[in-house]
């Protein structure tokens, strides 16, 4: 087994960082700057390689059965010059994941703050993502079709939709720019359908992508390629690009090739704002910065140009992006910087978080780690009652994405009527599922008298220790739950899609891809 770690900041300095996460001494900083990664690896191998099982016992033959952890320093030092490597605190815990967690979760709560979403985005609602353009030259609408689809997530009260492709030449095309497309509708168009959709009750939020510069475009190679990450040889890191609508993608001929971007290169960081002063200037009130939580394989930077050290680990940047880019919509309380699956530091700066988590075996581990913060999840299915169920028993906004986010909210009714009464159940128990805390798994358990299927479930703390179950059964057939809490008494049930109340009597019969709540 192997896994690594990347670590950004330097662990045995934080009772120095100021309020925001930084270091008070600039001097510290220094220290820092460069990648970290905990390599493990478990030893000597699988005693049956077909099945990747681990040997049972302390030993192998003659050999010791053991994980080796190691931190790995990739820092880069000029001749002559002394550095302090960072020290490494490992810390064992018995019990769940969950238990490993709390143990990073108090160190973090010691000198981390959250970044606030707005007042809207911290409500209980739903998303639209949709797509509009691709690099293929796909022109799905225009931008004074926009308001129509606007008036129909209002219906359905989806109150937010995620704008994809609307720069010019679509989506993952032309990074960093974000020119409006002509051929979609003017500047002016884009500006009154975002107006047109607010007076609907929609927020129209524009996705935006800054990770990479587009190669196979001249505003790359003109102005920006000296911006791009280096490798020690002197060239660039290059992601292959993306396969999405034709054959000549599938193929490999039309993909658009993505330089990475180097965030410690202030040339780039003011780019970055002047393309981002053109998205806000439609007055939206926000945007999805995509990809924001990767480098793909360009995470040192050896270009001193830029002004960085050498060997500089780009992650370094993230944050500092992020601050760069909200200087951007000045006196804009009500603009929501959003992020696509933000790892945990981000949250000081991003406001929101969107994802895929499509899987019966999905770990909410970012919601353990950050109750709170708005996050969304995609639903995509026809009838995804159990992606909705997900929603609920995770505190995730729906974000609805039919025909992956090429389709509107009438072109999967099931799905859309569920996510509907499920947003109305959780408005009417808000106090425990959307502001209660999330506690996962912690504090109760759920045993299957009958059925066979996959079960899911998770445990909300009311602020006055209160507790509400949520149950997901994603198997097609009945299955017969018994949950119980570790402390307090679970006194009524019901489905999403029933008003009926039930009492608990101990045992819960929950119909195949439904979900059920407990108080």
């Amino acid at each position: 087994m192997k896994m690594y770690l990347e670590a950004r900041r330097h662990y045995d300095l934080v009772k120095k960082l100021d309020p925001q996460g930084r270091f008070a001494d600039p001097a510290l900083m220094d220290q820092a700057e460069y990648n970290m990664m905990l390599y493990s690896e478990h030893t000597w191998g699988y005693s049956s390689s077909i099945s990747s099982l681990v040997p049972e016992g302390d030993e192998t033959g003659d050999q010791p059965i053991h994980t080796v952890f190691n931190p790995i320093h990739m820092c880069y030092i000029p001749a002559g010059e002394e550095f302090d490597l960072t020290p490494v605190g490992l810390e064992a815990y018995e019990g769940s994941w969950q238990a490993g967690v709390d143990i990073y979760k108090a160190w973090r709560d010691t000198w981390m703050t959250t970044a606030q979403a707005p007042q809207w985005a911290r409500e209980p609602h739903a998303w639209l993502q949709i797509h509009i353009n691709s690099p293929e030259s796909e022109l799905r609408m225009r931008f004074t079709d926009i308001p129509r689809v606007a008036a129909e997530c209002a219906s359905h009260g989806i109150t937010a939709i995620q704008l994809v492709g609307w720069n010019r030449g679509g989506q993952d095309r032309g990074n960093p720019s974000h020119d409006h497309d002509p051929r979609l509708g003017t500047y002016a168009e884009l500006q009154q359908a975002i107006e047109d959709s607010r007076k609907l009750g929609v927020r129209i939020i524009l996705f935006c992508k800054f990770t990479w510069g587009d190669v196979t475009e001249d505003f790359f190679r003109r102005e920006l390629a000296d911006c791009a990450v280096l490798d020690p040889f002197g060239d660039w890191y290059v992601h292959g690009g993306y396969q999405y609508f034709t054959p000549a993608q599938w193929l490999d001929i039309h993909k658009r090739r993505l330089a990475s971007m180097c965030f410690g290169s202030r040339k780039y960081v003011d780019a970055c704002k002047r393309e981002l002063a053109k998205a806000v200037g439609t007055g939206c009130p926000g945007i999805l910065f995509d990809e924001c939580q990767h480098h793909g394989g360009g995470v040192i930077c050896f270009d001193r140009r830029h002004g960085h050290k050498y060997g500089y680990p780009v992650h370094q940047g993230d944050l500092d992006l992020a601050e760069a880019l909200l200087t951007v919509p000045k006196d804009r309380d009500d603009f929501l910087l959003a992020g696509e699956a933000c790892y945990d530091w981000e949250f000081q700066k991003y406001m929101f978080s969107y994802f895929r988590s499509r899987s019966v075996t999905h770990k909410a581990v970012s919601r353990y780690m950050q109750p709170f913060v708005p996050m969304a999840t995609a639903v995509s299915g026809f009838d995804d009652r159990d992606m909705i169920n997900q929603c609920l028993m995770c505190r995730y906004v729906i974000s609805y994405e039919p025909f992956y986010f090429k389709g509107w909210p009438h072109d999967f009714p099931k799905t859309v009527s569920y996510g509907e009464k499920m947003d109305a159940l959780r408005r009417e128990l808000r106090d425990y599922l959307w502001d209660g805390e999330y506690r996962d798994t912690c504090g109760a358990a759920v045993s299957v008298q009958t059925g066979s299927g996959p079960i899911a479930y998770s445990r909300f703390q009311r602020r006055d220790g209160a507790s509400a179950l949520v149950l997901c059964n994603y198997s097609g057939e009945e299955a017969t739950l018994l949950p119980a809490l570790d402390h307090g008494r679970l006194t009524r049930w019901r489905v999403v899609d029933s008003d009926l109340w039930h009492p608990f009597t101990g045992r819960i019969p929950l119909p195949g891809h439904s979900a059920a709540v407990v108080i």
